[in-house]
C-alpha cells in the first residue's frame, strides 16, 4: 500500500488560482480570497514540496483586496504577477 500525502491547509481564505512554476516542478503559487471574493483581503502563498513529499508553505503575501489570478514569469524564476479584485496588477 502506497502512502498518499495530503495538504491540510485550514484557513478562512478560499483558493482561486494555482499555478506550477515553469522552472521548479516542486513549487506552486496559489491565490486566495476571503469571503469568496465578495469582500475582504487576499493572499498569495508559495508552496514547496520537500524530499519526503510533504507540501510546505514557503512564503505568504497578504493584500488589502482579493487576489483572483497568478502567473509565473517565464523570463525570471523569482517573479510573479497577480490580479486583484480592485483591478490592480501586482508584480512580486
Amino acid at each position: 500500500m502506497s502512502k498518499i500525502n495530503t495538504l491540510k491547509y485550514v484557513s478562512d481564505f478560499e483558493a482561486y488560482s494555482i499555478k506550477f512554476s515553469p522552472f521548479e516542478s516542486n513549487k506552486v503559487a496559489c491565490t486566495f480570497c476571503q469571503y469568496y471574493g465578495m469582500i475582504g483581503n487576499g493572499r498569495l502563498s508559495i508552496f514547496n514540496t520537500n524530499n519526503y513529499g510533504i507540501i510546505e508553505e514557503v512564503i505568504r503575501f497578504n493584500t488589502n483586496d482579493s487576489l483572483f489570478d497568478v502567473a509565473w514569469s517565464e523570463a525570471n524564476e523569482n517573479q510573479l504577477i497577480t490580479v486583484g479584485g480592485d483591478g490592480t496588477v501586482i508584480i512580486l
